[in-house]
């Protein structure tokens, strides 16, 4: 799997995490890129590893099949406890 295609799924489950779906222009924007034809390949690239899968209709939302875990958590410094903790602050 790609950074990029990485990055995508991480977005299709922040997405789904939020309780909506992801459409192919609202991931390109939030990748920063200027059309969808990228995130299309990126998005059959995870079709054809397993990852996502399509819905039924026609315009089927894709479904994340397999999670990840992004490869760094945010962490923050508490200034009370003196110490890094994981999570937002």
């Amino acid at each position: 799997m790609t950074r990029q295609q990485r990055r995508v799924l991480l977005i299709l489950q922040d997405g789904i995490d939020e309780g909506r779906r992801m459409t192919q222009q609202e991931i390109a924007w939030k990748l920063g890129l200027e059309s969808r034809s990228g995130v299309h390949r990126m998005l059959k690239a995870l079709l054809d590893q397993g990852y996502v899968e399509r819905g039924q209709r026609r315009g089927g939302a894709y479904r994340v099949v397999r999670r990840i875990r992004p490869l760094f958590e945010p962490y923050y410094f508490d200034s009370d406890a003196k110490e890094l903790r994981r999570g937002d602050a």
